[in-house]
């Protein structure tokens, strides 16, 4: 198991891209392709590898959770009555 206080220690590239990908992970969750794209505005390909990788190492982004959730959304609408 890897020692996870070790991911919370400043990186030596790509930390402002760390804390822009976490602001946007803390207003709605993300695919990992749809963060992908939003980093990749800001960042190298490099930094946005690392910064992907961390993330996931923390938990903040797990792509089948996210498919769940789109899952249960989707059966959620469905059940709703059709307006009108």
């Amino acid at each position: 198991m890897k020692d996870k206080s070790l991911l919370l220690l400043p990186m030596e590239m790509g930390d402002d891209l760390f804390q822009y990908a976490l602001r946007l992970l803390s207003a709605r969750a993300y695919a990992e392709a749809g963060l992908r794209r939003k980093l990749a505005h800001r960042g190298s390909p490099e930094e946005v590898e690392a910064t992907i990788r961390r993330v996931k190492e923390l938990g903040y982004l797990d792509d089948r959770s996210y498919g769940g959730s789109v899952n249960r959304c989707v059966n959620l609408l469905r059940q709703r009555p059709p307006p009108g």
